[in-house]
């Protein structure tokens, strides 16, 4: 009996894995760089924005169209595709956690007539998981913000101030000053850690201003059933409507919409 024809599986050299990696990363730094302040780009911007060649920012979005996760415009520039929505909406019906947190942040917008949110945290920044305007909400920007720096919104420091120290101190590292976007963000590290430890200590986190002027914003942290944060639900509005009477009350809310969302995981 002969022996079994093999076909023989060519060695792949690290060179050749290094360079698949890169081109790997690479697009996917391009495709993060679509975002709700700017959804399109041209293959000329964004080669200068990421610094790379005008040929090989090309090349990748042709790629990633021929994929669908771009598309072309009709003055030829490029918008995310069908596809990343696709893969968007996998991860949402695969998290638990999402199931009834649509109706639920509704009602929350509706009751208190402000934006609420569901965010989760993702190394120093939040990324917005849903969000639910209530009928008369205050717009604070033409287009929603999907993700921001921690540091600088009530949802982000209930989710900095839940993590361990070591992880702590790794995300906030050695830095001097944090960024500021506006004259109330609090850009001395030393500040934000105890605004933390009170936050800890309080269970609820408010932004004054932090990220945007004339916005204000109330959260706490979203638990699953073993205890552990792992997500942070807020209501962000004016100035006057979170006066120090009215605290109690919207607290009482977010502390009931997540009890009812942590029902379902």
């Amino acid at each position: 009996m002969s022996s079994p024809a093999y076909r023989a599986i060519p060695f792949i050299t690290p060179v050749f894995r290094e360079n698949s990696l890169s081109s790997v990363l690479k697009a996917l730094e391009l495709l993060c760089c679509f975002t709700t302040q700017r959804p399109e780009w041209g293959v000329t911007e964004m080669a200068d924005y990421l610094g790379m060649s005008k040929s090989a920012v090309h090349r990748i979005l042709v790629t990633c169209e021929q994929m669908r996760f771009v598309e072309r415009t009709a003055d030829r520039r490029y918008r995310i595709g069908v596809r990343a929505l696709e893969l968007g909406n996998v991860y949402r019906f695969d998290r638990s956690m999402l199931n009834g947190a649509d109706i639920a942040l509704r009602r929350l917008a509706d009751s208190t007539n402000s934006t609420a949110h569901l965010a989760e945290l993702d190394g120093r920044e939040i990324v917005e998981l849903m969000q639910a305007s209530g009928e008369r909400a205050v717009r604070f920007n033409s287009r929603p913000i999907l993700r921001a720096s921690a540091h600088a919104t009530a949802t982000g420091k209930v989710l900095l101030a839940s993590l361990k120290p070591e992880v702590l101190d790794q995300i906030v590292g050695k830095q001097r000053r944090l960024k500021q976007y506006t004259p109330y963000t609090i850009v001395d590290p030393l500040a934000l850690r105890l605004e933390l430890k009170e936050v800890a200590a309080q269970g609820w986190a408010f932004s004054n201003q932090e990220s945007t002027l004339g916005c204000c914003c109330l959260a706490i942290p979203l638990r699953d059933r073993a205890g552990r944060v792992v997500a942070s639900i807020s209501i962000s509005n004016t100035r006057d409507v979170f006066a120090n009477s009215n605290l109690a009350k919207y607290l009482g809310r977010l502390f009931l919409t997540a009890e009812s969302i942590a029902r379902d995981f």
